[in-house]
């Protein structure tokens, strides 16, 4: 046999090996593959949200997320059912919900804080903005990692502006301008009802009017206690008191609606980013700008409120190490830079809103009046929206009808909260 044959036999004999060898691995890999499953909240979501997950998936070949779309799962029949399936030792691995409801599902039981899942060290790099850090911790722990967050100001109909002679360039700086502009842009008729509402405080995006509380210098909760701090607080008083004035100048059911402000029968609503696709799809004929949220001149505080949601890992979840690497994927820069391309959701980083923003990708400018006030927003407190605000708005109606003073809404409020709050945080 010549030398060549012997060479080409002896080639292909290693080729096979190499082949059966790379074979034999991809098995391995494919064998050893974890598949997790992820509860997302948001069905509106749902193409982004795969393209997010399938980019995990991709560069984590280890790890397959299995993703199942939901509706809401941070209040109702949703929250229920993540509770459930934690309590049945059923849950998925992963759940991405509202970061509001960090401290019930910890104190309950029905998640593992991240903090020890997660490094000290790498939770600390998170460039979070102040509202999402707030969110996500509880004292001196790290319950979760937000992903995306919002803000919120004053929406105004520029041509109703310049109907009644106001610039349309520039929204109302302080409170004494939102009275004024709402006084001149509301239009009575005949029959002496409200035919345009200028501005009401009621049904706005601003936490069912507890907002306004922090807006007037105030500080509605001791975030060390973990207790609201509705009494003893004068500026607290001013802001249900200038609320009220409304009742007594529009009626007791005046409201800036969605729907109303949409429809161009209310010329100022205040709302939040998530709300200008929204508009731009189902209202395009509407002309509108946004500012920030007014404020008293003396004593007030130029602020926004701020939400959103995350991924949490739920008590007795399966693949603990593999979940943990899909959030550390969600906390990074570049994936929620992703989801602001695919989504106009702004991200919880502060290095990505500000990269975005330098790249010209958020060059709306009525997204930038708001974005530009989160470094000074707050988040939702504890309970405020499960809690307190069933409390506070039908309370707050009762202020309006001149049944009770703003200053026993805030006692009853303060004292019929009490109950939740020792049963949540004094276990």
């Amino acid at each position: 046999m010549s030398r060549f044959h012997t060479k080409s036999r002896s080639a292909r004999t290693l080729i096979l090996a190499i082949l059966l060898f790379t074979l034999t691995t991809l098995t391995s890999v494919e064998a050893e593959k974890t598949t997790i499953t992820m509860w997302w909240q948001g069905l509106g979501d749902s193409e982004a949200a795969q393209r997010i997950i399938n980019g995990f998936n991709e560069s984590h070949p280890w790890v397959e997320v299995d993703l199942v779309m939901e509706g809401s799962l941070s209040a109702g029949a949703g929250l229920d059912k993540v509770k459930t399936a934690i309590a049945a030792g059923t849950p998925p691995d992963v759940v991405y919900l509202g970061m509001h409801i960090l401290p019930e599902l910890y104190k309950g039981g029905f998640i593992i804080p991240i903090d020890e899942v997660l490094s000290e060290e790498f939770l600390a790099s998170i460039d979070y903005l102040p509202a999402p850090r707030q969110l996500t911790t509880l004292n001196d722990r790290v319950l979760g990692v937000q992903f995306r967050t919002d803000a919120r100001g004053m929406f105004y109909n520029t041509v109703h502006f310049n109907e009644v002679g106001l610039d349309p360039a520039v929204g109302p700086e302080y409170i004494a301008d939102l009275d004024a502009y709402a006084e001149r842009l509301t239009r009575w008729g005949n029959d002496g009802n409200i035919d345009r509402l200028g501005f009401a405080p009621r049904s706005n995006n601003f936490l069912s009017e507890l907002g306004w509380l922090w807006v007037f210098g105030g500080s509605p909760y001791d975030f060390e206690r973990n207790r609201p701090t509705l009494t003893g607080n004068p500026a607290h008083v001013r802001a249900i008191e200038w609320i009220a004035s409304y009742a007594q100048k529009y009626g007791a059911t005046a409201s800036a609606t969605p729907a109303l402000f949409q429809s161009q029968d209310a010329s100022m609503r205040l709302d939040s980013t998530s709300r200008i696709n929204l508009l731009n799809t189902q209202a395009p004929d509407v002309q509108w700008r946004v500012s920030h949220i007014p404020y008293p001149q003396e004593g007030g505080v130029r602020t926004t409120n701020s939400s959103g949601p995350g991924p949490v890992i739920p008590y007795g979840a399966s693949n603990v190490e593999a979940t943990a690497e899909l959030i550390k994927y969600m906390a990074s820069k570049e994936v929620q830079m992703e989801w602001y391309r695919l989504t106009q959701q702004p991200p919880a980083r502060a290095d990505a809103m500000l990269e975005l923003i330098a790249n010209d990708e958020i060059v709306d400018e009525r997204e930038i009046a708001m974005l530009e006030l989160m470094p000074n927003g707050f988040g939702v407190p504890p309970l405020f929206i499960g809690v307190l605000q069933p409390l506070f708005v039908p309370g707050m109606d009762q202020v309006r009808r001149s049944e009770i003073t703003p200053l026993q809404l805030l006692e009853n409020v303060q004292r019929e909260s009490e109950s939740a709050y020792q049963e949540l945080f004094d276990l």
